[in-house]
């Protein structure tokens, strides 16, 4: 018996690496897992991709398992839906739990989180998690994708070394390809990865020639296997549209109906999904979907020619998304629908109201209904009010931290103290926010960040504080300088 108990306890050990190196660093995972466990259950019926999860996901599920045909099968990446044809809800929202408790402990054993942490800052700690976890409750492909993304992440990172197995680097790659089976806009991140990784290399560890050019193969193998796991889609693509395609069909309309996100824009459009139809209805084209291949072609193009024909008007919708990075926070969850339907309608009355007062990108749609059914409230009442400041409260605390994670990357870059972790980190964050900036900024995009940003802020908060040592010394030292 107490064998098998040991055996169950070096199996934990392995796949949560966050018990690895110490019995203490139970002491953040159990708090962890239980704030986990609580957004997954308060955000169990999240709005937020709702209309996608039942308008798309679910019908090319019943799809593949031969219950109902489908015109467009190029959108959306079938990985979430085939997920969902062979586990069904409640295993599919086990399996986006564990993966996002792995990939969560990944990151903390990488940074050493739980090392001389008090109960209270433990408690904290775990509670910064909320927007990953939320973000991993979701309805959507991204749940899965991110998780899967990070996690080969950072095997790829241990595995660039010179003297790792190759089969580490292959896990790496395939998870990173997998990944993109639910979720093909990170399909650049996987040669950015490995260039950047290749480069950190020679810069900081100088090797040899003969482990130089192992590097060089893993890194190139990298990204080889991430590009062969999207094979067998292009071939499917392929076949049912005469395109060989790596990514989903929907990135012509995504890109388009972004360039509504820049308020009074000179194009017209606005940020919305029905706004892709009207373009290509005003084209002449009808009778085709903004999500079939055709229709990805035509909005790509009107995209491209939006680009060229005002660049200065783009230019603003990109300085425009990224002020909204740093201004929006990160998501973390749709909790409000636990409420009464009034108290509800009312807090969203109120967040529209504020999103419209920072430009945060208000649902126009939405408002335009509110205000013709009267129900564009003046106030909250005094419990919506309370639930508002919590949420308010957490608002500014993702806030802080996604300006944290840019000036600490500034802040790390500026002193050279750029570590395995910090270099990632800061790839992805950069890739992350140019994604928003250029096309389309949702808060919960950012949460794909969240890892990168819980890294840069551990990574300068010992140089901070050495920092402020260092001057309060030098201010002792002056003042008790004798006069004269």
């Amino acid at each position: 018996m107490l064998e098998k108990g040991l055996v169950v306890e070096a199996v934990v050990e392995r796949v949560f690496p966050l018990l690895r190196r110490s019995r203490r660093r139970l002491g953040l995972l159990v708090p962890v897992v239980v704030v986990g466990a609580l957004v997954f259950i308060l955000n169990r019926n999240p709005v937020t991709e709702q209309g996608i999860y039942s308008g798309q996901y679910v019908p090319y599920a019943r799809f593949l398992l031969g219950e109902e045909s489908r015109e467009i099968l190029t959108y959306p990446m079938w990985g979430y839906p085939f997920a969902i044809a062979v586990l069904g809800d409640i295993p599919l929202i086990a399996l986006q739990f564990v993966l996002a408790l792995l990939a969560v402990s990944m990151v903390f054993a990488r940074i050493d989180a739980g090392k001389n942490l008090g109960r209270w800052s433990r408690l904290f700690v775990a509670l910064l998690t909320v927007p990953w976890f939320a973000l991993s409750s979701l309805n959507s492909a991204i749940a899965i994708a991110i998780p899967l993304l990070w996690i080969s992440v950072i095997l790829f990172f241990d595995a660039l070394d010179s003297t790792a197995k190759w089969w580490r680097m292959a896990v790496a790659g395939a998870l990173f390809g997998l990944a993109l089976n639910f979720r093909s806009e990170f399909l650049l991140l996987a040669p950015v990865l490995a260039l950047g990784g290749a480069v950190w290399t020679f810069v900081l560890t100088r090797p040899e020639r003969g482990h130089a050019l192992t590097i060089l193969s893993k890194a190139a193998a990298f990204s080889f296997i991430a590009f062969l796991m999207l094979v067998p889609w292009g071939v499917f693509s392929h076949r049912n549209t005469g395109e060989f395609r790596l990514t989903s069909s929907n990135g012509g309309a995504v890109s388009v109906i972004s360039l509504g996100q820049l308020p009074d824009n000179p194009w017209g459009i606005v940020h919305e999904d029905a706004e892709a139809v009207r373009l290509l209805r005003e084209e002449g084209y009808a009778d085709i979907s903004p999500y079939s291949a055709e229709g990805d072609r035509i909005l790509r193009r009107s995209f491209l020619d939006a680009i060229t024909s005002r660049p200065v008007s783009y230019m603003n919708k990109v300085v425009h998304n990224a002020r909204n990075v740093l201004m929006g926070g990160l998501y973390f969850g749709d909790w409000d629908h636990w409420l009464p339907g009034t108290n509800r309608e009312r807090i969203d009355v109120f967040r529209e109201k504020l999103k419209s007062r920072l430009g945060l990108n208000p649902n126009l749609r939405q408002i335009a209904m509110y205000k013709a059914n009267r129900q564009w409230y003046e106030g909250v009442g005094a419990g919506e009010f309370i639930l508002l400041i919590g949420a308010g409260s957490y608002l500014v605390v993702s806030i802080l931290l996604v300006a944290l994670g840019m000036v600490a990357s500034l802040f790390l870059t500026a002193t050279r103290r750029v570590s395995r972790e910090v270099f990632v980190a800061i790839l992805i964050l950069l890739y992350v926010v140019a994604l928003a900036s250029l096309i389309q900024y949702q808060p919960r995009h950012i949460n794909a960040a969240w890892p990168a940003l819980i890294i840069l802020g551990t990574a300068a908060a010992p140089h901070c504080r050495r920092l402020e040592a260092n001057g309060r010394d030098r201010l002792l030292i002056f003042f008790r300088r004798p006069a004269g």
